[in-house]
């Protein structure tokens, strides 16, 4: 049986796009990453 997906892309790139907006690409660790997406390293 397959698991269900518990990930969806499209919304975790606009959430990271949103992140380096506010914060700045140089400036976004990805220990902000981390934990603005909620994900794992």
């Amino acid at each position: 049986m397959a698991r269900t997906k518990e990930f969806d892309p499209d919304a975790a790139l606009q959430s990271a796009l949103e992140l380096f907006w506010r914060r700045g690409y140089e400036a976004t660790s990805v220990a902000d990453l981390v934990e603005h997406l909620g994900i794992g390293r």
